[in-house]
């Protein structure tokens, strides 16, 4: 069996500023159509991205917006600061919804801001006039932004240029990530990206754009953005996207209370051809992986290797896991221990 043409599944078990462009006032004629559900959204983080036109004394500013959060009946965004606010003056804001084609709708500037990060943030009265799609918005598109590293891929959904929910075919690369921020190369983005999405390789949320020099772009990581939403006691709805599947690690000789679960998972090509998978995981419980062995369980040796394992931060990990040429598809088991020696198991299924 060739690794490079294998399939790989995954279980935890166990446990510058952008300037906005003076345009004529409003939106845009034309939209794109919007989805009859959120699993015909492509990608399906759109209904989450809203689109923002700022009226200014002096003229309008085109940019995005993303939905955090709802409650009493109000919906919050969170959007580039210099999108919503002049040097003395606030603007008056409409948004757009994927959902309701055609209509802007009001919405206030609250007082909230951090011009330092460039976060401000906006409510829409009236959620229940809204007639969201199934009732609920699809907040489970978050990805792990200290996964951005150099190189990887991303790319930006926003407002270019008035090119309502754009985005770009071909991705942008990050070049490095700076405390909370992800900086990026890119040729792409343009005028109306301010407070859009920055999105992985599986189009889920990693950043909100505030800023692009000409030749790189910047955006706030999620994490930060939500933790300041919080700090101001906004609700926070949005999710990790990958779902929770567990199991106590006592089947494994754990104390039966460590879990956890996959964040995300990619593979890279080495240089000798062969694929190496990164498997990123976080303690829900907030164990302490610092020092956290991952090894191949006794069915494992011979087919399944542990390169290295990093250490991300808090109850997160990472690790390096190469599949031997010629492995038999089949199911195959590593296990996770921590210093305490609580423990839990990764399954694979090589197809």
């Amino acid at each position: 069996m060739k690794t490079t043409f294998r399939l790989l599944w995954l279980f935890i078990i166990g446990a510058f500023l952008l300037k906005g462009s003076p345009t004529a006032v409003g939106f845009p004629a034309t939209e794109p159509a919007p989805p009859k559900s959120w699993d015909q959204a492509k990608p399906p983080i759109t209904p989450l991205v809203v689109m923002i036109s700022s009226q200014f004394a002096d003229g309008q500013k085109l940019g995005a917006g993303i939905i955090i959060g709802a409650e009493n009946d109000r919906v919050y965004i969170a959007t580039a600061n210099h999108l919503i606010r002049g040097r003395a003056e606030q603007a008056k804001v409409r948004v757009r919804f994927k959902w309701l084609p055609g209509e802007g709708i009001d919405a206030n500037v609250l007082e909230d801001a951090d011009p330092a990060r460039d976060v401000g943030m906006l409510e829409v009265k009236g959620l229940n006039r809204l007639a969201i799609p199934g009732a609920n918005l699809p907040f489970e598109r978050q990805g792990y932004a200290p996964a951005s590293r150099p190189l990887e891929s991303v790319y930006s959904l926003g407002n270019p240029d008035g090119q309502m929910w754009n985005l770009g075919a071909t991705p942008n690369k990050v070049a490095e990530r700076d405390g909370e921020h992800i900086v990026f190369e890119s040729a792409f983005i343009r005028d109306g990206d301010s407070g859009g999405a920055l999105l992985n390789d599986r189009y889920q949320l990693v950043g909100m754009i505030t800023r692009y020099d000409g030749v790189k772009g910047t955006a706030v990581s999620i994490e930060a953005l939500l933790g300041i939403a919080s700090k101001w006691g906004y609700p926070v709805a949005l999710k990790p996207a990958d779902s929770e599947v567990s199991q106590p690690g006592a089947s494994v000789g754990g104390n039966g209370t460590f879990h956890l679960r996959v964040v995300r998972h990619h593979a890279e090509l080495k240089k000798d051809g062969e694929l190496e998978d990164i498997i990123e995981m976080v303690s829900p419980n907030g164990e302490d992986l610092s020092q956290a062995k991952v090894q191949p369980d006794g069915n494992a040796p011979g087919h399944i290797e542990v390169s290295k394992v990093h250490f991300l931060g808090p109850g997160r990990i990472e690790a390096y896991i190469h599949v031997v040429k010629d492995t038999a598809p089949g199911h195959y088991r590593l296990v996770v221990t921590t210093p305490k020696g609580e423990s839990c198991y990764v399954d694979y299924i090589v197809l």
